[in-house]
C-alpha cells in the first residue's frame, strides 16, 4: 500500500517511476532486504519470544550498533568520548524502559529470541549502510518505493508457507489503521529518512534513535497517563 502510494506520488511530482539502471536495482534490493524485510523479520520473530522492554532495548542499541560498525567499515578510530557517550545512552534506554529499577534488573527472554532481535539491528546497519549512496541519486520517493516493493515480494514465500495463519479484517476500523500506518509510519517515515540519509553521516542520522524512548516517555505519560518514575526521567 505505501508504495502505490508513493510511486502515485512520484507520478504526480513527474518524477520517473523506474529504477535508472541494473545497477540502481541492485542497491535497491540490497537496502530493502536489510533495511525493510530482514530487519522487520528478525525483530517481528524476536519479538514473539522476548518482552517488549527487552526487543526496545535492543532498539535504541542503534545507534552504538552503528557506530561500532560504521567505524570498523570505514576503518576510523573510536574516540574515548564516543566510547562514552554509547554507554551512557545505553544506559540511560535502561532506565526509560525500566530494565534498571529500584528492584533490579529486568533482562527476560529466550537467548535465541534476545539474539534475533540485536541481529534486526544489526541488519538496520546493513541496510543504512548499503541506501546511503543510493539515496544521493534519482529520485529518493521512487527509491523508497521500490525497497518496499522488494520487501512486499519477499514476503510473498512466507505468506505461501504460513497461509493458514493469515487473517483478514473485516471492520472499516481496521482497514483504516492500516491505511494510516501505509502512510505515516511507513511512507512518509521512510521517504524523510531517506531524505535525511542524503545529508547525514550514517551514524550521525541513527543518533535520533536516542529520542525514541524520550518521545515514548513523554507521550505515555501525557496521552496514556501511564506513571512517571524518577528513574524514567533520570534516563
Amino acid at each position: 500500500t505505501a508504495s502505490i502510494l508513493l510511486l502515485l506520488y512520484a507520478r504526480f511530482k513527474k518524477q520517473p517511476l523506474l529504477p535508472s539502471s541494473w545497477k540502481q536495482f541492485y542497491g535497491i534490493f540490497k537496502t530493502g532486504l536489510f533495511l525493510y524485510w530482514l530487519m522487520a523479520i528478525l525483530s517481528f520473530i524476536g519479538q514473539r519470544t522476548v518482552t517488549a522492554m527487552t526487543a526496545s532495548l535492543f532498539v535504541e542499541s542503534g545507534p552504538a550498533i552503528i557506530l561500532i560498525l560504521w567505524k570498523i567499515i570505514s576503518r576510523q578510530k573510536t574516540t574515548r568520548i564516543e566510547i562514552i557517550a554509547c554507554v551512557i545512552g545505553f544506559i540511560g534506554s535502561m532506565l526509560v524502559l525500566n530494565i534498571i529499577s529500584p528492584n533490579g534488573l529486568h533482562l527476560t527472554g529466550h537467548p535465541w529470541g534476545i539474539l534475533c532481535v540485536f541481529l534486526s539491528a544489526v541488519s538496520w546497519v546493513i541496510g543504512g549502510y548499503c541506501g546511503k549512496d543510493l539515496m544521493q541519486s534519482g529520485s529518493r520517493i521512487t527509491i523508497v518505493a521500490w525497497c518496499m516493493l522488494v520487501c512486499a515480494l519477499l514476503d510473498l514465500p512466507l505468506l505461501a508457507i504460513m497461509h493458514k495463519s493469515l487473517i483478514f479484517p473485516t471492520a472499516p476500523s481496521a482497514w483504516f489503521a492500516i491505511f494510516g500506518m501505509a502512510v505515516f509510519p511507513t511512507a512518509i517515515a521512510f521517504v524523510t529518512w531517506g531524505e535525511a540519509m542524503a545529508r547525514l553521516p550514517l551514524w550521525q542520522l541513527n543518533l535520533t534513535q536516542n529520542l525514541t524512548p524520550v518521545f515514548t516517555l513523554v507521550g505515555s505519560y501525557f496521552i496514556l497517563h501511564e506513571p512517571l518514575t524518577a528513574w524514567n526521567v533520570l534516563g
